[in-house]
């Protein structure tokens, strides 16, 4: 072991989700969808523009490249990506999504003061009601970039924020994504 952590070889299948970009327009690396759950891939430039010829959103994808282990994470960067065919079934695929659905809630000073705190409850006793509580996971989290617009709440693992949020605009938030 080096100073810069453990390489070690990698090869992930899964559907390819979406693209990480900069806030100046730049890909940065890309989502994908696997067995385990969704995974972020880095790509080095000479991939960048390649990778944006051949994948469209839904894509199956095989990813070889090496991943770091520095300080308990990993980090993955490829060095090849191949289109194939399926190599899992869809139940596989919507089980490791079914295992990701989680309520995110920012419990930061100016969301606190405009009231995350009710909303957190709000949420429990909504989860109760509808016997989604083991189902879908409440978070509570740090800034989520949003703070004048407080309270925010995050829904995974299709990614929808929400701000301004009421006490009384749970149930229907919850209903609309998990019912």
């Amino acid at each position: 072991m080096g100073k810069h952590g453990i390489k070690v070889p990698f090869s992930i299948s899964g559907r390819f989700l979406t693209y990480k970009v900069t806030g100046t327009f730049k890909i940065k690396g890309i989502y994908l969808a696997t067995a385990q759950g969704e995974v972020y891939v880095k790509l080095p430039k000479s991939l960048r523009y390649t990778s944006m010829q051949m994948l469209e959103s839904g894509a199956w994808v095989c990813v070889k490249g090496h991943q770091k282990i520095k300080h308990g994470k990993r980090k993955l960067k490829a060095l090849s990506i191949v289109r194939t065919n399926p190599c899992t079934d869809e139940e596989t695929m919507s089980k490791s999504k079914g295992s990701v659905k989680q309520i995110k809630v920012c419990q930061k000073s100016s969301c606190r003061k405009r009231g995350s705190k009710a909303i957190c409850k709000a949420l429990n006793k909504s989860l109760k009601q509808t016997g989604l509580k083991k189902k879908v996971a409440l978070q509570d989290v740090g800034c989520m970039g949003k703070c004048k617009a407080g309270p925010n709440i995050s829904i995974l693992p299709d990614k929808t924020r929400y701000t301004h949020v009421r006490p009384k605009q749970v149930a229907g938030i919850i209903q609309q994504h998990f019912c």
